[in-house]
């Protein structure tokens, strides 16, 4: 998953209302106006630490995977 895959939004009262209204991960109530992120991948919403933590496990997921695939090649090469 890309690190871009987050879309930041302001929630507003239909956000709040009819799609969600506390973040995915902490269950943190969702407030008007407050910066949320959509998550593309897992269709929800984060609030902003969450989205943090997210994004910098993906960062650490996605580097050991470029170390991984780097040594694979350099098996098979």
């Amino acid at each position: 998953m890309s690190v871009n895959s987050f879309l930041k939004e302001r929630a507003t009262l239909n956000i709040i209302e009819n799609v969600a209204s506390f973040c995915s991960e902490c269950y943190s109530p969702l407030t008007e106006n407050q910066i949320v992120f959509y998550d593309m991948k897992h269709c929800c919403y984060l609030c902003f630490s969450c989205q943090e933590s997210v994004e910098n496990e993906l960062k650490k997921h996605s580097k050991s995977l470029d170390e991984n695939n780097t040594t694979y090649s350099r098996l098979f090469s």
